[in-house]
């Protein structure tokens, strides 16, 4: 099988076939999630192409009585996500399905499916050579998949060296404010794993950018980040998924991100941390993160400047104590004035109100030469995640945004729950979610974050159910609304 399918499978037919459809992961399409069918024949041991669901999905599983097999639920998007959809899919024929790739065909020259992208191409991106709505990632639309383009913005930089790999103006035509919400319902934001982020922090001595370590989407619309052991600090400089975009730094504006429900349910352990940062490259930014170790052996705020490959934390600043037990939401800001070359740090904690901001302190050019050019255009702002601990350790980013200067930034809208609606949410990206349809996203969004969505999102394991009668797949059916 050339797709890793993350969930949903149906029992084994005759002669000891068995398919599976659905499941998500780079699928190349907004959603992150697959449509395609296979099936697998244990005999000769290979996998054939089958009818793919009309509603691509994962999370879910499916029931066999007689010759249909019943699909309910499911999320519809990458990472948390919810659906009412409920599909049909008939077993009408006992011809067993062939592929579409010739035998003794070279992936690397062969198109099977003519969507313009090699079987071997889509073979790397988990994608289907004999489907042609199953294409892989494709920034610049030049028919060679991001995963293998050297350079996936066509501006001549190749990726290795490009701080916005997705972007060719490389952040100096980016229009403030500049606003990512993940709300549900809400288009795919594009771009790195769905995230909006057209570029992340390049690192000497990390992988860099990790897919399946960034999921966006969930029920109570976060982005989440499971942090690897990788730090920018000092000469380590092995930072992965530092999710960034540039703009225009010679500009007073204010850099704002919520997290929600941090190290809810994980263990509080030194070597964690995670939060917001601006600057240039990972020898020469600012960063305000909540950590495990504040700097005093508990729990704080800390503002971290690094110039030069030089670290410092808290500079002349007092450590701000932090409490996980009843932390639900905290608002960092790093409010930046070009005249001053100053960067200010504030926070806000369990509150949307202006006058719940406080300051932790500044950094500014006069201690920190090095931070005059920050202020330039293209320069970067971003998120960010470490974690040092044996345990994991993954943040709930709420929302994250660039104004101009003037009042940090009220957070972005929340759901609307109607007046009576017990439907319950998805806990995770597992769970057998249903859904009815009485229950749906508003376009506003007040009151407090849905806390059932997990902060950091589990892979989902692959599955197969078994039944009987061979028959071959080759049309689905939706049911009638009743």
């Amino acid at each position: 099988m050339n797709r890793h399918h993350t969930v949903t499978c149906v029992n084994t037919l005759s002669h000891d076939f068995e398919i599976a459809v659905g499941g998500e992961g780079p699928s190349g399409t907004p959603t992150g999630t697959y449509p395609q069918g296979h099936d697998y024949d244990p005999e000769t041991n290979t996998w054939n192409t089958i009818a793919g669901e009309p509603t691509p999905r994962h999370g879910t599983d499916a029931a066999v009585i007689g010759d249909v097999a019943y699909l309910p639920g499911g999320g519809p998007q990458m990472g948390s996500s919810v659906t009412d959809i409920n599909e049909v899919f008939s077993f009408v024929s006992a011809e067993p399905p062939t592929s579409c790739i010739a035998p003794g065909s070279d992936p690397r020259t062969t198109d099977s499916d003519a969507d313009h992208y090699t079987n071997q191409d889509e073979i790397d991106n988990t994608t289907d050579p004999c489907n042609q709505a199953s294409v892989p990632p494709d920034n610049d639309q030049d028919h060679v998949s991001d995963l293998n383009d050297t350079d996936d913005d066509n501006d001549n930089i190749p990726d290795t060296a490009d701080q916005y790999q997705l972007d060719p103006a490389n952040g100096t035509a980016t229009a403030l404010p500049w606003v990512q919400n993940w709300n549900p319902g809400d288009p795919p934001a594009g771009k790195l794993a769905n995230s909006g982020f057209p570029g992340y922090q390049l690192t000497s001595h990390g992988t860099g950018f990790i897919a399946d370590k960034v999921h966006t989407g969930g029920a109570g619309g976060f982005l989440s980040l499971n942090a690897t052991a990788g730090t920018s600090q000092a000469d380590t400089n092995s930072q992965d998924d530092a999710l960034q975009t540039g703009f225009d730094a010679r500009q007073p504006v204010t850099i704002a991100v919520r997290v929600t429900d941090p190290l809810n349910g994980q263990v509080v352990e030194a070597g964690k941390s995670g939060g917001v940062f601006f600057g240039l490259d990972e020898d020469n930014y600012a960063k305000l993160v909540l950590a495990t170790d504040g700097g005093n052996g508990t729990p704080g705020l800390v503002l971290g400047v690094e110039t030069g490959s030089n670290y410092v934390a808290n500079p002349s600043i007092t450590p701000v104590p932090l409490d996980f037990t009843g932390l639900q939401t905290l608002d960092l800001f790093l409010v930046l004035d070009p005249a001053t070359h100053r960067i200010t740090a504030k926070y806000r904690i369990n509150s949307d109100a202006a006058t719940g901001i406080q300051t932790l302190g500044s950094v500014d050019a006069a201690a920190f030469p090095g931070l005059a050019g920050f202020f330039a255009s293209g320069a970067a702002a971003g998120i960010l995640a470490t974690n040092a601990a044996p345990s994991p350790f993954g943040l709930a980013y709420d929302y994250f945004r660039i104004d101009p200067v003037g009042a940090p930034a009220q957070p972005a809208a929340l759901w609307t729950v109607p007046a009576g609606d017990t439907t319950p949410h998805a806990s995770g990206s597992e769970q057998l979610a249903w859904a009815t349809t009485t229950r749906r996203a508003t376009t506003g969004r007040s009151g407090p974050p849905d806390r059932t969505a997990a902060p950091t999102p589990v892979r989902q394991p692959t599955s197969r159910a078994r039944r009987r009668p061979r028959r071959r797949p080759v049309r689905w059916l939706v049911p009638r609304a009743r």
